[in-house]
């Protein structure tokens, strides 16, 4: 978490300061989810019920500092105010960031608190069995970037076993459960090679896990090669990530 306090430059506007930020984050992709401005209805900074529903920092930072309440700020009363939220999200990562301006700060110069918070998403080989869990209650689903195979094979890599191991650990403490687990590849090569290799893959995952005490009919392998990438595959970044094998619940 990142805070920041700085004043403006002499005579520059809240709204002036507000339209420039709101730019700036709109030509960086980022999307904007909360604002107001003023102090007064029907943007008004003071409606409490704004302020409330919204739940992000709760765990992250206010919740910490303000009583245990779930606001994103802490308004000042000031008749010349306006705050920010947007949120910047890639493949790897998410950041939030909050931006209060207060024309009142220092006189003829408003002041501006930035606070940023960046959640990293999922990192290889970090997953831990408290994030497995979170991931498919609350999702449904997780991608793995730790499953590993040989280049262009379906062999499964010694370090593959760490994740393997967590898909063990959640089926066995969750009887009723039962999954895809589903190839993904980047969109080098042939189509049909791609659907094939990541329908291999999974193949591969299921019969790790069968080999270690799970039930078959529990399991389910597919491939959708490069039909469902995270994101581009026009870098190698992108590449990395779209290979994944995704563990998704499944109806019995």
């Amino acid at each position: 978490h990142t805070s920041i306090l700085y004043s403006a430059p002499k005579n520059v506007s809240t709204l002036e300061i507000f339209r420039n930020y709101e730019n700036a984050i709109k030509k960086a992709n980022g999307k904007i989810i909360f604002s107001c401005k003023g102090k007064y209805a029907p943007n008004g900074c003071d409606d409490y019920n704004k302020f409330y529903a919204l739940s992000f920092f709760d765990a992250n930072y206010y919740k910490k500092r303000y009583n245990n309440t779930d606001q994103y700020v802490l308004m000042n009363g000031s008749d010349d105010q306006a705050f920010l939220v947007a949120l910047f999200e890639d493949a790897t990562s998410k950041v939030y960031v909050e931006i209060g301006i207060d024309g009142d700060a220092f006189g003829s110069q408003a002041g501006i608190q930035l606070e940023v918070i960046e959640e990293a998403k999922m990192k290889d080989g970090l997953i831990s069995a408290a994030l497995f869990e979170e991931e498919m209650d609350k999702n449904g689903k997780i991608a793995l970037y730790g499953i590993l195979f040989e280049t262009g094979k379906a062999t499964l890599k010694d370090e593959s076993k760490h994740e393997l191991s967590l898909i063990i650990e959640y089926l066995k403490n969750h009887l009723d459960v039962h999954i895809y687990v589903v190839g993904h590849t980047d969109d080098t090569g042939s189509l049909n090679l791609n659907m094939e290799l990541s329908k291999q893959r999974a193949t591969a995952v299921v019969n790790y896990l069968t080999a270690h005490g799970l039930s078959e009919s529990r399991l389910m392998a597919e491939g959708v090669g490069p039909f469902a990438p995270v994101t581009t595959n026009e870098s190698t970044k992108g590449k990395k990530l779209n290979r994944r094998v995704e563990i998704v619940k499944r109806l019995k």
